[in-house]
């Protein structure tokens, strides 16, 4: 994961991550990371 040991790592936005669908999940992590530049 890129984003461990992160600010997102405490922020709701992370742990709601947790209980979204696989699908989701990906568009997700998708997202974060176009803006963890």
């Amino acid at each position: 994961m890129t984003l461990q040991g992160n600010s997102w790592d405490k922020s709701p936005q992370r742990q709601t991550r947790h209980t979204l669908s696989k699908k989701e999940t990906k568009q997700y992590e998708r997202t974060i990371l176009f803006f963890d530049i």
